[in-house]
């Protein structure tokens, strides 16, 4: 077939009313090309037709040179009268056309392609974007050529929620706790330890990425934790004396220890996710009182952590985000301040304290 015939078929194919879609061949050199294929030799080339300055120009390519091949990626003509789309035109010379979904001002968009695929593009690779006036049934105007891309599309454009370097993050943690032992020195009213199973709190954490991808976050994380009880007329039995009146507990828990977290999934979208390990030192404080008789149990163990976390984005460096998890350890020696009386006790494996906790906590993160 002559090039001129071949010229007239390709200006029909590429000009008539109804949408038609480009292919895109990305080269090994990670560049990319929109063009139309028109003849495949599956052993040594293709042969395409692309637009310059809206002219159309056919030519071969060395299938050796070719890294993948998407066919119908872009849309290229005429908009139908049915449809609208919107254009985005990029800093390195290109023409992203299709539906904006969404479009977080000064910092990212999201649009939808012909093919229905969705992709998303920082504002800081964009210099134009022209919405179609969807109200508008006049959508006739011919849509700009796309020029030839001079980087892999892909991932030019899908680096907008890329991982950041650093991580901090503040949380407020409401958790339930195993622990509490005073029994195993005074004798309490019944159901009294229930009162301090329901713990509150915070956490804080600052995380630094150790690889290439930033997925693998190493970093040392503090959380406190408290919860109390009380008892009105409570009577109770010490070792030597009996006592009458308003009995009052508090108890702190403060951890901290090195973490380890890893980001699951690619990480190009307004959902993440992690998982985070930790091995902690938990110091332990438990304080009661009543009439004019004091004791305080404490005491540090090794405690191991493994949470689940989710981020929302909200903005290009700050999320909102919430973790599930689990800190474990065994408290099996405490410091025992019984009325001014100081003294280690050995609790042995059937009287050792359970620092074990299930937890959730909601917070705020930034990343930069």
């Amino acid at each position: 077939m002559k090039a001129k015939t071949i010229i007239i078929l390709i200006t029909w194919f590429l000009f008539q009313n109804e949408t038609n879609a480009q292919d895109l061949i990305v080269f090994k050199s990670k560049d990319s090309l929109n063009c139309k294929i028109l003849k495949e030799n599956n052993d040594k080339y293709l042969e395409v037709a692309i637009l310059v300055d809206k002219n159309i120009e056919i030519g071969s390519i060395n299938l050796t040179e070719i890294a993948s091949i998407r066919k119908e990626f872009y849309v290229l003509l005429n908009k139908p009268k049915t449809e609208c789309l919107d254009s985005i035109f990029t800093n390195n010379g290109e023409l992203i056309i299709g539906k904006i979904t969404e479009d977080k001002k000064d910092w990212y968009i999201i649009y939808e392609l012909p093919n229905k695929s969705k992709n998303n593009i920082a504002y800081s690779n964009i210099k134009n974007v022209i919405k179609c006036n969807y109200n508008s049934h006049k959508s006739t105007e011919k849509v700009l050529p796309i020029k030839i891309l001079q980087t892999n599309n892909n991932e030019s454009i899908n680096t907008v929620f890329q991982n950041k370097k650093y991580r901090i993050s503040l949380d407020g943690i409401v958790g339930m706790y195993s622990g509490f032992k005073t029994s195993n020195f005074i004798s309490t009213p019944k159901n009294y330890e229930r009162q301090l199973r329901l713990n509150i709190g915070f956490a804080t954490s600052i995380h630094r990425a150790i690889n290439k991808r930033r997925n693998i976050l190493l970093g040392v994380k503090f959380s406190s934790l408290y919860a109390s009880a009380n008892a009105q007329n409570a009577h109770i039995t010490t070792s030597d004396s009996f006592y009458d009146g308003e009995l009052d507990t508090k108890l702190y828990l403060n951890t901290i220890g090195p973490n380890l977290l890893i980001k699951l999934g690619k990480g190009k979208s307004l959902h993440s996710y992690a998982l985070q390990f930790g091995i902690n030192f938990s110091y332990y404080n438990e304080i009661t009182s009543i009439s004019n008789y004091n004791l305080e149990l404490s005491g540090v163990a090794i405690s191991p952590s493994l949470h689940f976390l989710y981020d929302y984005k909200m903005s290009k460096n700050f999320s909102l985000g919430c973790n599930l998890g689990y800190e474990g350890g065994t408290l099996t020696s405490v410091l025992v301040n019984d009325n001014g009386n100081q003294s280690i006790k050995r609790l042995g494996r059937t009287n050792s304290i359970n620092l074990g906790r299930i937890g959730l906590s909601i917070g705020a993160r930034y990343c930069f």
